[in-house]
């Protein structure tokens, strides 16, 4: 996708109170990438250089029913098999798609909905500090999930109340992904 067509897909027409009108309040980028790189590239060309990211990952109950019908009968976080599970290929996905444009490589990742949180609370992946890049989230990620007991209720409240303590603990405009 060229600049161009990227910088022209953001007006649509929009149909309000009998009148046609061109929407500019929030620009739609289309799915037309074909490359991580093209994602990156409409994120930078939507304003934002830099961010800090912040990794929420789901371990409500729901993730083994849900498995069992769309992952051969298997909880979305099974990291037994040789088969990458979905919530793996989504962090190597935001890894090449963020990491660049992530200020300083540092990502805070937190559990949430498990049965020892019960939807109220998050827990930190990695015993002290954050993990440095997606590569490591996706090492901590493998080495910690089969040890967390799925539970419930999904309850975001937790996770959002953390990212926001971090982006005034920090000062800076943070991301945060779940």
């Amino acid at each position: 996708m060229s600049e161009e067509d990227y910088e022209n897909q953001g007006a649509s027409d929009v149909f309000e109170e009998g009148m046609l009108r061109k929407a500019v309040s929030c620009p739609i980028i289309r799915d037309r990438f074909t490359t991580f790189e093209e994602v990156s590239r409409a994120i930078r060309l939507e304003g934002v250089n830099e961010c800090g990211l912040i990794l929420g990952i789901d371990y409500t109950i729901s993730n083994r029913m849900q498995g069992h019908k769309t992952f051969g009968g298997k909880s979305l976080h099974d990291v037994s098999s040789p088969a990458v599970n979905p919530y793996q290929q989504i962090i190597c996905i935001f890894g090449e798609t963020l990491e660049s444009i992530d200020d300083d490589g540092m990502i805070p990742v937190f559990g949430f909905g498990d049965a020892n949180t019960k939807g109220k609370a998050v827990f930190s992946l990695k015993e002290t500090g954050n993990c440095k890049g997606f590569n490591e989230v996706l090492d901590i990620y493998n080495a910690v999930t089969p040890t967390v007991e799925m539970g419930g209720p999904t309850n975001l409240v937790p996770l959002i109340k953390k990212a926001i303590e971090i982006c005034k603990e920090t000062h800076k405009v943070c991301s945060f992904i779940f």
